[in-house]
């Protein structure tokens, strides 16, 4: 072959390497949905995709050293089949204990016997350490029971409709998660962390809400200390 076309040649196949789309280093896979054992077809591929691009999302939002051990999970289950332990559904302590990454964010959809959306539980395992160190174990329940009271929220408007869970409930809670995470990384990283030691009124209101009690004794508490 002519040296010269040799040399174009060479050149056009580099130039089309360089220009093409590097696939395997962008993709990002961040949702996994695990083994359903009410046996009911509860996702499909483009729900899929949305669930991941949020997971996505959240993932990248962790400090670059956390990421590739975190992901978002989730697992379906019937009543029937559960017993507690430490106040979860033993199910789904047992799958926490399985996950392959040391952080998580896991629902777990709760079926009862006539195939309605019980309860959603969710647990969220975040690094205590690095850009999170300044948060303290009451900010950790706080954080954490704010992120339960709205999918608890969420599924009272659901009604026990599982068929809008994925864009009216899981997105949603996936997208809390994201904003819990930015908020605590921007408060540990600043100067005077006093958000860490002074948890926002609605953290708190959210945590008596949790714990039973009434909405007028609640707002005395808050009164109180204006």
């Amino acid at each position: 072959m002519n040296p010269l076309k040799l040399l174009f040649s060479l050149g056009l196949t580099i130039l089309l390497w360089a220009a093409a789309p590097a696939v395997s280093s962008q993709t990002c896979t961040a949702f996994y949905p695990l083994e359903d054992a009410t046996g009911i077809e509860f996702l499909q591929t483009h729900q899929i995709e949305s669930l991941n691009e949020a997971a996505c999302s959240l993932r990248a939002a962790l400090p670059q050293e956390f990421q590739s051990d975190f992901a978002v999970y989730d697992l379906g289950f019937y009543s029937h089949h559960i017993s507690y332990e430490g106040g979860i559904p033993d199910v789904l302590q047992q799958v926490i204990d399985g996950l392959t990454t040391d952080y998580y964010l896991i629902f777990g959809r709760e079926m009862n016997r006539d195939e309605e959306l019980e309860k959603v539980w969710v647990e969220m395992g975040l690094p205590e350490g690095g850009g999170f160190s300044c948060w303290t174990e009451t900010n950790w329940i706080l954080s954490k029971n704010s992120l339960n009271v709205l999918v608890d929220s969420l599924l009272y408007e659901l009604n026990g409709n599982s068929v809008f869970t994925i864009d009216n409930l899981i997105i949603p809670s996936i997208n809390k998660a994201y904003e819990l995470v930015t908020e605590i990384l921007e408060c540990c990283s600043a100067t005077n962390s006093l958000c860490a030691e002074c948890p926002g009124p609605e953290e708190i209101l959210n945590y008596y809400r949790s714990e039973g009690y009434s909405e007028e004794k609640i707002q005395l508490l808050v009164d109180s200390t204006q």
